[in-house]
């Protein structure tokens, strides 16, 4: 029965991460699974040294929050690491697109550090987002979080074509990156 009420309040705790979309919420929610929910669940009796292990060397690596548009000019699904200023220059022309005026390139020290982008792609109407939660170093590989939003029963949506786009600046890197993909619906109802 308390193996039961763990797993219940556990399940209740993911819901409400991924309802609210909150990045602290999201990191208590690896900890406590790492230290809660997985020592319940033992595999063939073996010691969980390698979970703990696991969790002291994920580190939470700083992300500033660079530009967020709802109608960029990217109109296909994209997950990019930017590390040169070129790069930067050719992929900020997509994101304006045709605006007018263009905004000014946002400065980046690229001896420093480098942008991830996360661009959901053209969608029919509005409604949808995109945002990236969380940004870590795990086992030497960078691991990024990305979640889409979109607008689910019951919610009215702009009928405009939109194409969400958002940027961090983190440290540089020459890591490989994992991106962590979630999915959100909205309930409107």
């Amino acid at each position: 029965m308390a193996e039961f009420r763990r797993r219940k309040r556990f399940d209740s705790y993911l819901d409400d991460c991924n309802r609210v979309g909150d990045a602290m919420k999201l990191a208590r929610y690896r900890f406590f699974a790492l230290a809660v929910v997985i020592p319940v669940f033992p595999a063939c009796g073996t010691r969980n040294t390698s979970v703990t292990a696991f969790a002291q060397e994920s580190t939470v690596v700083s992300a500033d929050h660079v530009f967020t548009y709802p109608h960029s000019g990217i109109n296909d699904a994209r997950r990019l690491v930017i590390r040169e200023e070129a790069g930067w220059r050719a992929l900020w022309r997509e994101v304006v697109g045709e605006r007018t005026p263009a905004p000014e390139v946002p400065v980046i020290d690229f001896e420093r550090d480098m942008v991830i982008i996360a661009a959901l792609g053209r969608r029919g109407t509005g409604g949808y987002g995109i945002t990236i939660d969380d940004v870590s170093m795990e086992g030497g590989q960078l691991s990024v979080g990305v979640r889409e939003t979109s607008p689910g029963p019951g919610c009215m949506t702009i009928q405009s074509f939109t194409a969400p786009v958002t940027g961090v600046r983190v440290p540089r890197s020459e890591a490989a990156t994992t991106f962590i993909e979630r999915h959100d619906e909205l309930d409107c109802r």
